[in-house]
C-alpha cells in the first residue's frame, strides 16, 4: 500500500497522505477538508491578500472572513463532499455584508444552485465557481 496518492488540482499535481500514510509519519492536519479544500481555501485566501485584505481562516465555522475596504466578506468553498445545505445555513445566518459559496467543480456549482432555489432568503449568498471568482476578486 502507497503512503501518498497523487492529485491533480487546478492544473497542478499535489500529493496527500493515505491513511497508512498519516499513520507511517504520525501527521496530522488541524484544520477542515481535504487537499482540494485546503488547496482552494489558500488560492482565495492569498488573492484577498494581495489586494491588502484582512483574512480570517475559520472564523466562526466560515471557511475564509475577509475585511475589505470596510466590508466584511464570508466565503464557504465547497467540493461537493461535505453538506452543502448545512453551508448554506452557515452563510446564511452569519452576519457580513457579502456572502459567496464557491464551487471548486462544475458539478458541485450545479448542485448548489439547485439547493439555492429551495432555500428562503436565499437571495443573500452569491454562488461562483472558484476560478471566476478568483479572477473578479
Amino acid at each position: 500500500m502507497n503512503l501518498i496518492i497523487p492529485i491533480t488540482i487546478d492544473g497542478n499535481r499535489l500529493y496527500e497522505l493515505t491513511v497508512k500514510g498519516k499513520k507511517e509519519t504520525r501527521a496530522s492536519w488541524h484544520g477542515r477538508g481535504g487537499l482540494e479544500h485546503r488547496y482552494f481555501t489558500e488560492k482565495v485566501k492569498q488573492a484577498y491578500e494581495a489586494i491588502d485584505g484582512t483574512v480570517w481562516l475559520e472564523k466562526e465555522d466560515i471557511d475564509l472572513v475577509i475585511e475589505l475596504d470596510e466590508k466584511r466578506i464570508a466565503i464557504e468553498i465547497e467540493t461537493g463532499k461535505s453538506d452543502i445545505k448545512k453551508n448554506l445555513q452557515k452563510l446564511n445566518t452569519f452576519l457580513a455584508d457579502d456572502k459567496y459559496i464557491v464551487a471548486t467543480n462544475k458539478e458541485t456549482q450545479i448542485r448548489i444552485n439547485q439547493i439555492i432555489k429551495s432555500l428562503p432568503s436565499h437571495q443573500k449568498i452569491i454562488s461562483l465557481f472558484v476560478k471566476d471568482f478568483i479572477q473578479n476578486i
